[in-house]
């Protein structure tokens, strides 16, 4: 199987809704995706706090600097920094998501955080390893000293608590289903491969479900 053009193999995994989309091999690098992204739904997901309103403009400028010259991104190293700065920047905009507001476009809200989880599976496919990175000191805003996963992804499965938002659950399995094939793909990333199923299992547990739900072997 040929990789695309980022050097990665496409992606997708058989589930029981069929075959997860694979990533085009025309897509755009994730800093392009990004810097389209964040200028897009910035404003409207503009956070109360003004610290993180600052955080996001200064992020943002660094990803259009990347954007506009990838040359910046030299070693591998500092190609694994750049997506983790890219999924971080995803995280604020999930958070920033105003689901609870009544008087919400939850139309646009879909649309925009369906491009969100897209952006996270693009960037994630491009360099997997930026999933098991840890911030150092202050460096972010509102991260802890949680790998990169572990803050990630309880946001993105907040987004399934509301009742609105079943058109994008499908993105969401996506999401999870190819980062199983990314972390599989390597054996480095093997360890980080069964925490995620580990987080799913309890995930799973604490859920109140009226019918047995599969999950994924190990």
């Amino acid at each position: 199987m040929a990789p695309n053009s980022h050097g990665n193999l496409p992606i997708g995994m058989p589930g029981h809704r069929g075959h997860v989309k694979p990533i085009a091999q025309d897509e755009p690098p994730p800093s392009t995706l990004a810097a389209q992204l964040v200028d897009n739904i910035s404003t409207s997901s503009r956070s109360s706090h003004p610290d993180d309103n600052r955080e996001l403009k200064r992020l943002q400028a660094r990803i259009d600097q990347v954007s506009q010259n990838p040359g910046l991104l030299v070693t591998a190293s500092d190609r694994i920094e750049h997506n983790n700065l890219i999924l971080y920047v995803c995280g604020v905009l999930l958070e920033g998501q105003k689901w609870h507001d009544p008087f919400a476009d939850y139309a646009r809200l879909r649309t925009q955080a369906t491009k969100i989880v897209h952006l996270l599976s693009v960037t994630i496919a491009e360099r997997p390893q930026a999933l098991s990175s840890v911030a150092d000191g202050d460096a972010f805003v509102s991260r802890g000293r949680e790998p990169l996963w572990l803050w990630i992804l309880p946001k993105v499965f907040k987004m399934l608590g509301h009742g609105k938002n079943i058109p994008i659950s499908s993105a969401i399995e996506a999401l999870v289903q190819n980062m199983f094939v990314v972390t599989s793909q390597d054996s480095d990333l093997w360890q980080l491969r069964s925490h995620l199923m580990e987080y799913l299992r309890a995930n799973l547990a604490s859920m109140p479900l009226r019918a047995p739900v599969r999950v994924m072997p190990s």
